[in-house]
C-alpha cells in the first residue's frame, strides 16, 4: 500500500506502508510536483518537454509499483502545459498556461471538463 511520494534528485520516491521507498526515473522529465491519489496511485507533473520533442506528455499517473498506468498530452488535445494540480471530490484538478481549468478522471485519465478561466 502506497503511503506517499515524494521527489528528490529528479526521481520520484514512493514509500509504502512498512517504509521502504522505491525510486523511480521520471522519462528523462525533470519532475515538478507529485500527489497522491486514491487507490495507492500517484499523479506526476513534469517540465514539459521541447516543442520539437515526439512525445509531448508531461502529466502522467503511477500505481504503487512505478508503473504507468496512463499518460496525458495536454498539447495533443490543444491545450500547452500544465501549472497545477490537485483533487477535489476524487476528480484531478489542472491549470493549464493558456487559463484553462480541466477536470481529469484519475482513473482513466480522460478530460470531464475543460473551462476557460481567465
Amino acid at each position: 500500500m502506497l503511503k506517499s511520494a515524494f521527489v528528490e534528485a529528479g526521481h520520484i520516491n514512493l514509500v509504502d506502508a512498512a517504509g521502504s521507498v522505491k525510486r523511480v526515473a521520471p522519462r528523462g522529465l525533470l519532475v515538478l510536483e507529485v500527489l497522491m491519489l486514491p487507490r495507492n496511485r500517484v499523479v506526476v507533473r513534469c517540465h514539459p518537454p521541447s516543442p520539437s520533442s515526439a512525445d509531448r506528455t508531461h502529466l502522467f499517473c503511477l500505481n504503487e509499483n512505478g508503473d504507468e498506468e496512463w499518460a496525458f498530452d495536454l498539447f495533443r488535445l490543444g491545450f500547452d502545459t500544465a501549472t497545477r494540480i490537485s483533487v477535489s471530490n476524487n476528480i484531478l484538478d489542472v491549470a493549464t498556461w493558456s487559463c484553462f481549468s480541466l477536470k481529469i478522471d484519475p482513473d482513466s485519465g480522460k478530460v470531464i471538463n475543460s473551462t476557460f478561466v481567465k
